[in-house]
């Protein structure tokens, strides 16, 4: 640029006002005794057994489509105990979980991770 010569280089952008409110809403609610929601995702789809990456796929389209925002592990077979730590540790209230005996029925489990209750839905719904 300044010398003539074309250099190639890369460049990095951070949102700080972001981590500014972050920082900002984790010190409010360190004073409180509560943890602070660091993340948008209202749903976090869970795989079991097999995995069932596929089908995991298609369920967040389903509900990006729907206009919610969701997440998943790019993994093909996740641990349990990570992907509910996830949830779990995120603060991501609905979790949608797929396992074989569901996949095999059309169905999949919706709990609210904070209240522990879950439902089984048809894919239809």
């Amino acid at each position: 640029m300044f010398c003539g010569k074309h250099i190639p280089c890369v460049g990095v952008s951070i949102g700080v006002e972001r981590i500014f409110a972050i920082l900002h809403a984790r010190a409010k609610a360190a004073k409180e005794d509560k943890k602070v929601r660091t993340t948008a995702t209202e749903v976090y789809i869970i795989g079991l057994g097999s995995g069932h990456l596929q089908e995991r796929m298609r369920i967040a389209r389903e509900l990006w489509d729907a206009g919610l925002s969701a997440e998943y592990t790019f993994k093909t077979k996740p641990r349990r105990e990570k992907e509910f730590g996830v949830a779990r540790d995120e603060q991501i209230p609905v979790t949608v979980i797929v396992d074989d005996a569901k996949v095999a029925a059309g169905e999949v489990q919706v709990e609210n991770t904070a209240t522990k209750e879950k439902v089984v839905v048809k894919k239809a719904e």
